[in-house]
């Protein structure tokens, strides 16, 4: 802009150079944005999995019984698809099918 303001240019090449310019700086914020969110996803999985290695930690023993605060520290959802068939998200991502 400031070439513009001070040296004598032709409109249309500036406005296509401007343009051009935009359009890369939008290109380039976008894929920031992008990064930015993969980013935020790879700490919330981190954080996942170090509540998941704290509640492992706290254990003395091999589990006996059901222990809620563990299934709540590695599971996302549990999908019920049919009377014989389950899905079970982990925090991670993992995916487990069971057929009863």
């Amino acid at each position: 802009m400031d070439k513009n303001a001070n040296i004598e240019m032709d409109q249309g090449d500036y406005q296509q150079r401007y343009d051009a310019l935009i359009e890369r700086y939008e290109t380039v914020k976008e894929r920031l944005g992008e990064i930015e969110g993969g980013k935020q996803s790879r700490v919330a999985k981190r954080e996942n999995i170090s509540s998941f290695f704290a509640s492992i930690k706290r254990q003395n023993d091999l589990l006996a019984e059901f222990d809620e605060e563990l299934w709540h520290n590695i599971v996302e959802s549990m999908t019920v698809n049919s009377e014989n068939n389950a899905a079970v998200t982990f925090k991670d991502g993992t995916i487990i099918c069971v057929n009863i």
